[in-house]
């Protein structure tokens, strides 16, 4: 065996682990496989069964799955309920999120803001659309986190726009909210263990150290065996809290990165996090020896002993010493001054004796302690099979809902004297190589890869599989022209609206004859095309009779 899972690239020094990844450490594999490559790692003694295990989800934002677009989609929340569960039946588990739980806050489809025909009154369409898949979605989501018997939630700002809303889907979920109303904090019984759960929604420090600090001091809650906070105020209002006094761990929500960032030390406390958008979940295994359980000022801090801080900083010493070796070859070169370079030789030596002998601490016997490893959600997970099929039914029951509800919601038509979009059956007879070409090409085909989906009318898909969408005298998600001839990603998204171009039988040239990156980053971005690189995927494009003559062809790679 290797490795459990390969790292992300995405996630540099991050171990993807699966339940039995502490077991598999116990037989000497580490996050860089066996071997023999990491003594360190291999001499690591296995830690026992925790005495309850936090499962932490931050920043949700409402989804319930990945772009299918992207190289190598992550989440899913059939993928993170299998997740859940399993822990769950592994041993005592809480579960708790952190920020923007039901809700994005992000307008659907690119270009949204900018159609005129979509304003954000109440009464638009744009808002009707939003309301009824937002809505839909929220349910679904919620239905998921019944499921999961969810301890508590700290909602993000995006939640808190519609308090009603929220006030539904909480109730729907069984879910307790913290941070609103005048719910702060609630003690959860996890295992034989108490833990207070507390939300600090205050937006200004002080009101928000005043009311922690009175939480923690609150004889209610003086039985506990950990303190957790949740923040939805992303590095640095989970830096302040956690120097609070009587904290042990805090949650951060509203980081809104993709990336998980691995556990911080700071003050007595643990910093935790675990990416967005369900994309994987962080497992902290806590440990509470007999007598650690008092919240006494000189009770011992919670210590990290997670092999996530080990590889992080194993990535940070290695670059380091690199960095550190090619300037001291630099600086003997330049004949500096050989005291200096002295001085650098032996801070060198030192990190790389920190490197040799780098693993985490043992499990302390008096001391609570702290495992976290941050779970990422592939297409490989294991999916619990029933909340799949309940997205499935969803996409239908969204696509029904789009389809009528968004019917007559036309595009806003051209201005005088401005061409419109007329779908890309109109530049076959003069240029049908190209049409040729482009019918058997990805964008020629998007439509049909939404179709047998059933989310044709979903808002989150069909904007980057059509043309013109919601430009002037382009499309909406169900209007695509006659007989939809605006299906597909055609001609027009590309070159721009075709009519005075085909009226004048070519007199008048289209819009763009070369297309600049700003037109493809709309759909081709970081979300939904992982690995656009724009030069490489333009030269994909030029093909003999698009953009490239026919002498050339061969230069094309």
């Amino acid at each position: 065996m290797r490795s459990l899972h390969p790292v992300h690239p995405r996630l540099p020094g991050v171990a993807t682990l699966t339940l039995c990844g502490l077991a598999a450490f116990a037989l000497g594999c580490g996050a860089r496989g066996c071997g023999g490559e990491d003594p360190a790692l291999d001499t690591r003694q296995a830690l026992p069964t925790a005495t309850f295990t936090l499962a932490i989800v931050t920043d949700l934002k409402g989804y319930l799955e990945p772009c299918g677009c992207t190289s190598r989609p992550l989440g899913g929340i059939d993928r993170l309920a299998a997740q859940v569960i399993a822990t769950r039946g592994a041993g005592p588990t809480l579960t708790l999120l952190a920020g923007d739980l039901f809700f994005s806050g992000q307008s659907h489809g690119p270009h949204v803001g900018e159609a005129a025909s979509a304003p954000d009154g109440p009464g638009s369409f744009a808002a009707r659309a939003r309301a009824g898949q937002d809505a839909l979605s929220a349910e679904a989501v919620a239905d998921v986190l019944l499921r999961l018997e969810a301890g508590a939630a700290l909602p993000g700002p995006h939640d808190l726009e519609n308090p009603a809303a929220l006030t539904a889907l909480a109730e729907r979920a069984h879910l307790r909210l913290l941070g609103v109303g005048e719910t702060q904090a609630v003690l959860r019984t996890v295992g034989e263990q108490r833990v207070l759960v507390i939300g600090v929604a205050e937006e200004d420090p002080q009101a928000a150290e005043a009311t922690l600090r009175a939480l923690l001091d609150d004889p209610r809650y003086a039985e506990r065996s950990l303190a957790v906070v949740m923040t939805r105020g992303g590095r640095r209002g989970a830096r302040a809290l956690a120097r609070v006094s009587g904290v042990d761990v805090v949650i951060m929500g509203g980081a809104d990165v993709d990336e998980p960032l691995p556990p911080s030390e700071v003050g007595d406390a643990l910093v935790l996090h675990a990416s967005r958008q369900g994309q994987g979940l962080t497992l902290a295994r806590v440990y509470v020896p007999p007598g650690a359980r008092g919240t006494d000022p000189g009770r011992p801090s919670v210590l990290d002993i997670s092999l996530w801080s080990v590889e992080v900083r194993r990535g940070t010493l290695e670059a380091d010493i690199a960095e550190l070796e090619g300037n001291i070859r630099r600086w003997e070169e330049e004949a500096a001054d050989p005291a200096r370079v002295a001085q650098q030789r032996a801070r060198l030596d030192a990190m790389r004796a920190e490197l040799a002998t780098l693993t985490a601490p043992p499990l302390p016997p008096d001391r609570r302690a702290v495992s976290a490893e941050f779970v990422e959600l592939p297409p490989d997970a294991p999916r619990e099979a029933s909340i799949t099929e309940a997205m499935e039914a969803l996409a239908r029951r969204v696509n029904d809902h789009n389809r009528v509800a968004l019917a007559e919601w036309v595009p806003e038509p051209a201005s005088a004297g401005q061409p419109h979009y007329l779908g890309s059956a109109s530049c076959e007879s003069c240029h049908t190589a190209a049409f040729a070409w482009w019918r058997n090409h990805p964008h020629g085909r998007a439509y049909s890869t939404l179709e047998v989906r059933h989310k044709e009318f979903n808002l989150s898909c069909v904007g980057c599989h059509v043309t013109g969408y919601l430009q002037p005298g382009g499309s909406t998600v169900t209007q695509l022209g006659a007989e939809g001839a605006l299906r597909n990603v055609g001609c027009e998204n590309c070159h721009g609206p075709a009519s005075a171009h085909v009226e004048s039988q070519g007199t008048i040239p289209p819009p763009r004859r070369d297309v600049p990156e700003a037109v493809c980053v709309g759909c081709h971005n970081e979300e939904h095309s992982d690995r656009f690189v724009y030069e490489v995927y333009r030269r994909t494009l030029l093909v003999p009779g698009h953009g490239l003559p026919e002498a050339e062809a061969g230069a094309n790679p």
